[in-house]
């Protein structure tokens, strides 16, 4: 895995730091989501952990392994545009392989998706990474619709609870310093002056970012058109963010505590969920507090939610990594396997065309 090794040779200083603070704030979210229980709701986290019907999560991780294969396909769809057909069995293996490698090391994954699918179908690594990054970008667009429906649909809920619990207590706290503390008016006038000078000496960098996310989203939507079966990529798009929906309903039904919620409560444990996952590796820590934070809106107890985030982040990494070594150690057995066959064929041919 030599393009491995390089990727990670390349990591500078920075890479490595961010990941390491990544890291600690997860670890930092599971004291936090821990230490904020109290011992009835740590009773009941434990009776969840102790009463959890395990049908429901090896449904669950099957409609995930499922969803695995459907954007295998998508992913082929998108490949099959450079007008080499690649296996769907080395799609899907390079794919899973990808996941596991994001579980070490985040971004890390991307370039091994490519770099595997290079080492056994040929298909050059910049083009490989440029589906990769469409593949994103489509995502990312699904992401953002489906957290817009959800803020549309639960407003009362979810928008009142950011205005009257966040908002406007921090916004009365500053008030009252403001209006009880010059020493503080001060501070914090000098401090403004410093946000300010930096956000004019950021601004650029900040909106060519915006701009490159932006032109990102643009290339990957219109780049359905260049498929030679748009509605089909299109139909797996919906169909994975379906069955990403289901595989998160499900473990409600798992937990007698959340089990009486409804299907808008799992469309936002999906939505913010996937938040977590992309602030932490992995989403650790990170998955499970933002999940039982959120819960909490809709009257589960804490201890229920955090119990309910932790089991649903294990079966969704758990699945990762056994289909990802399981993937690391099939796909060069079966291109060991083709490679036989097709030397085999060879000199079948060759043999054939010397009697003649």
């Amino acid at each position: 895995m030599p393009f491995i090794l390089h990727k990670l040779m390349k990591a500078n200083v920075g890479t490595v730091l961010k990941f390491f603070i990544f890291l600690a704030f997860g670890i930092l979210l599971i004291w936090l989501s821990f230490s904020s229980i109290d011992d009835e709701s740590w009773d009941k986290m434990l009776m969840s952990f102790k009463e959890i019907k395990y049908g429901w999560l090896i449904l669950s991780a099957f409609l995930a392994l499922v969803g695995h294969v459907s954007r295998a396909i998508r992913w082929k769809m998108l490949l099959d545009t450079f007008g080499k057909k690649v296996r769907l069995d080395n799609t899907l293996y390079s794919l899973m392989i990808g996941y596991l490698f994001n579980m070490a090391f985040p971004r890390l994954g991307e370039a091994a998706r490519a770099g595997f699918l290079n080492r056994y179908e040929k298909v050059p690594f910049d083009k490989a990474f440029g589906t990769i990054i469409t593949e994103r970008a489509i995502d990312l667009l699904c992401l953002l619709i489906l957290l817009v429906v959800l803020l549309i649909i639960e407003f009362d809920t979810i928008g009142n609870f950011a205005i009257n619990d966040i908002l406007l207590p921090v916004a009365g706290k500053i008030q009252d310093l403001l209006t009880q503390n010059i020493l503080f008016v001060v501070i914090l006038a000098v401090v403004g002056i410093a946000i300010l000078v930096l956000m004019a000496r950021f601004f650029r960098t900040f909106l060519n970012k915006i701009q490159g996310v932006l032109k990102s989203l643009m290339e990957g939507v219109l780049s359905i058109g260049k498929l030679k079966n748009p509605g089909g990529f299109i139909f797996h798009t919906v169909f994975i963010w379906a069955l990403y929906f289901l595989m998160v309903y499900l473990v409600f039904f798992a937990i007698p505590g959340t089990s009486h919620l409804t299907p808008i409560v799992g469309l936002g444990v999906l939505c913010f969920g996937t938040f977590g996952v992309i602030v932490a590796p992995g989403g650790l820590g990170a998955y499970p507090y933002i999940v039982s934070n959120f819960m909490a809106l809709y009257g589960v107890n804490i201890g229920v939610g955090v119990a309910f985030g932790w089991v649903t982040w294990t079966v969704q990494n758990l699945l990762l990594l056994i289909t990802g070594l399981i993937s690391l150690l099939m796909l060069p057995l079966v291109n060991k396997s083709n490679e036989n066959t097709a030397d085999h064929t060879e000199q079948n041919t060759e043999a054939v065309i010397l009697e003649k």
